[in-house]
C-alpha cells in the first residue's frame, strides 16, 4: 500500500462532487434506447470534466463517467466495499479511482479491484463518443 503522504501527494481529487441520490442535480437518464444496437445517450462530453468525474443514474442504477486525457469510461459509481459513492473519490496516476471511504482502488479502463480492502471488481459499460454525445452500452 502506499503511505498515505505520498498517497495524498498523487491524489487529483476529482473537481465534479457526486450529487447525493435525491439530489436533482444528479442527471436521471430513464434508459431511452436511442440506438437500435442497445447504446444509450446519457450525457454530453462537455458535462464530464477533463481528469474528472460525472455521476448519472441510468435505469435506477449509479454509474461514474470519467474523462481521462480525452477518453470516456463508465464503471458503475458504488465501491464494492465500502458502497461509497466513487465520483466522490480521487483520480490516483490517471487510470484508477480511490474510494472516498475506505481508500480501496479500482482500476478505471477495466473496472478491477487493485488495492485492499477492495476485493470485488466493479461493473464496466462500453461507451462512445458521436458528436459530442456520450453512449453507453448496458
Amino acid at each position: 500500500m502506499v503511505p498515505r503522504a505520498r498517497r495524498d501527494a498523487l491524489r487529483s481529487p476529482s473537481p465534479c462532487r457526486a450529487p447525493r441520490d435525491g439530489d436533482n442535480a444528479t442527471p436521471r437518464i430513464e434508459g431511452i434506447d436511442d440506438m437500435a444496437d442497445g447504446w444509450l445517450e446519457v450525457a454530453k462530453l462537455d458535462e464530464v470534466p477533463e481528469g474528472g468525474t460525472y455521476p448519472i443514474r441510468v435505469n435506477g442504477e449509479p454509474v461514474c463517467l470519467y474523462n481521462l486525457e480525452g477518453r470516456v469510461y463508465a464503471t458503475h459509481d458504488t465501491c464494492t466495499h465500502g458502497q461509497a459513492s466513487l465520483a466522490d473519490g480521487f483520480i490516483i496516476d490517471g487510470d484508477k479511482i480511490e474510494c472516498p471511504l475506505h481508500q480501496g482502488m479500482f482500476d478505471i479502463a477495466t473496472g478491477k479491484a487493485v488495492s485492499v480492502p477492495c476485493k470485488i471488481d466493479l461493473a464496466v459499460f462500453e461507451v462512445k463518443v458521436e458528436n459530442g454525445a456520450i453512449h453507453l452500452r448496458m
